[in-house]
């Protein structure tokens, strides 16, 4: 994955919190890279960066140091604030739109969380930091009120969203790590809709934004709902509290921050960079408070601080010999290869295998042909370089949109189509994308865990070689044509019961009909055709059905 991607000119190729943070010949590009070190991408996780992020839990002491985390920490959720006191509450919280913040979590949040608590396992865990985000938005909306604005590409914005930015890409990382578990859908719908946090970001409209993060969400839940409607009410209640969390968030930015977050327009307002200056240095005097509070408390000096790399303090510590040092490297050199480490593995022939053969038994098995080598000594298939992939691609020609060789993106939206355009997805790989408005066709090939979210075509959605694939009409398509696809789910919606749905060479298929709202009845397409001659000697064909 790039480290720069262009969120509003790529037709919004996102990846975590803050869905347009990359913001380099726009406001809203290169947020992953704060001009000296690398950020992680705030939508989707980049294992790379798992090691560079923050793990923050708003209130905690994690972090210390870092001036940034301190100010948003300082006004995060009073519940978590451990400086706000009953009897002494915080100016800020006067502020009608954070009076309004904090009644929307005790009431939304809070539901969501208890419910998340209930489920248990990866749910539970993956709402922890949802519920840290949230409260670490607080801390924005705080602080934003008494800064001046700053410019969206400087490296003191970039530091500003690091703590909030890192509870996204934990809860991405989560639902990455664990596709084959039974909660999968739970936990995309969860990190397909988080991403909704990102509109501090975006200026001057954030509520579509918002609701186009909403929609993504809304895809994974349908599944959710027709998995466990009339069976879980537990998880048919979660995911609706979560979808109802969404959406009075929405509603919340529509009333308070409709042109974008609140920054302050006093003349005298501190510049954002002096703000996170001074939480820093008074959350460094109170570290050092306690510190010494705990010191005075058990009459022990405080331990010296560790010394820095290279001091004679390191001289005194026995190191492995060098022969030892070699080895070790070598054999952490192997396991860092992962698949690969069995690349130079010859597959063993049947006549050479003792079980199927008792001859060789006695013998020993014949010995295999020796790998080539080249004239440097080095194994032909360890010379030979890996193929290289395919460069990613979202772009416009002529009246055709490509989207070709994306892998795990789950927020590509194509705005502003016409009704010539064609849109032509092919090679991607575990991807969602959100076609806005009315066109003429969209062709969906050689795709692996990919969906499709249309509006309204003119003519027809063709779907050709794909695996376990997703379809989601919105308003109106005519036509769908399946052929040569393993697994696949189509949703109409009210307006799109008379689509005519085409398939051959096909199996797991299903059609999921809307019949209240928001949920789905399932109907399975029948694979299965019985042959039989008649009495003129013609073929007749009918459909074999498994009610």
């Amino acid at each position: 994955m790039s480290d720069s991607i262009n969120f509003r000119e790529a037709g919004y190729n996102f990846t975590t919190i803050l869905k347009r943070l990359e913001a380099a010949t726009s406001r809203l590009e290169d947020l992953v890279e704060s001009g000296h070190q690398p950020l992680p991408n705030l939508h989707r996780a980049s294992r790379d960066n798992n090691s560079q992020t923050h793990n923050i839990s708003a209130g905690s002491h994690n972090g210390t140091g870092n001036p940034a985390i301190a100010a948003v920490r300082e006004h995060s959720s009073p519940s978590v604030s451990h400086r706000q006191s009953a009897s002494n509450p915080k100016p800020e919280s006067c502020s009608p739109s954070i009076a309004a913040y904090d009644e929307f979590c005790s009431k939304y949040l809070n539901e969501y969380v208890q419910l998340s608590k209930k489920l248990g396992g990866l749910v539970q865990q993956q709402s922890e930091h949802v519920e840290n985000a949230f409260k670490l938005l607080r801390g924005i909306l705080v602080v934003a009120m008494k800064a001046k604005k700053p410019e969206y590409e400087s490296p003191e914005f970039f530091e500003f969203l690091k703590p909030i930015q890192s509870e996204l890409l934990s809860t991405t990382n989560i639902r990455d790590e664990h596709r084959t578990d039974p909660l999968f859908n739970q936990l995309s719908t969860v990190m397909s809709g988080i991403s909704v946090l990102g509109w501090v970001t975006i200026e001057p409209a954030p509520v579509s934004f918002m609701s186009e993060m909403k929609d993504s969400s809304q895809f994974y839940a349908n599944r959710v709902l027709k998995d466990f409607k009339g069976k879980d009410e537990l998880q048919v209640s979660w995911v609706r509290s979560y979808l109802t969390l969404l959406t009075e968030l929405v509603n919340y930015v529509k009333t308070h921050y409709k042109t974008g977050l609140g920054w302050s327009n006093k003349p005298d307002a501190p510049p954002l960079k002096e703000v996170i200056k001074n939480a820093g240095e008074k959350e460094s005097q109170e570290e050092s408070s306690r510190k010494s509070s705990s010191s005075g408390a058990s009459g022990l000096p405080p331990p010296p601080p560790p010394p820095p790399p290279g001091n004679d303090f390191w001289k005194d510590k026995e190191e492995p010999k060098g022969n030892e040092k070699a080895d070790m490297g070598s054999v952490f050199a192997e396991i860092n290869k992962g698949e690969d480490i069995t690349s130079h593995l010859r597959k063993v022939d049947k006549r050479e295998m003792t079980h199927k053969n008792p001859e060789l038994r006695k013998t020993g098995p014949t010995p295999g042909p020796k790998p080539k080598t080249t004239s440097s000594g080095v194994k032909d298939e360890l010379a030979v370089p890996p193929k290289p992939a395919k460069a990613p691609r979202i772009e416009l020609e002529n009246t055709k949109w490509f989207v070709e060789n994306q892998v795990n993106n789950h927020s590509i939206v194509l705005e502003g189509v016409e009704l010539k355009h064609t849109v032509q997805v092919i090679d991607c790989s575990n991807c969602t994308l959100i076609i806005k408005g009315k066109l003429n066709a969209v062709s969906l090939s050689h795709c692996k865990r990919t969906s499709v979210v249309v509006d309204t075509l003119v003519a027809s959605f063709e779907i050709t070689k794909c695996s376990n694939f997703g379809c989601q009409v919105m308003d109106y398509v005519p036509m769908i044509v399946v052929d040569q696809c393993d697994g696949g789910a189509v949703y109409l919606s009210k307006n799109s019961l008379s689509t005519e749905i085409t398939t051959s060479n096909s199996s797991s298929l299903n059609v999921n009909v809307p019949i209240e709202e928001g949920d789905y009845a399932e109907r399975a397409i029948p694979e299965q055709i019985k042959h039989r001659i008649n009495e003129k000697g013609e073929l007749v064909s009918e459909i074999v059905r498994h009610e």
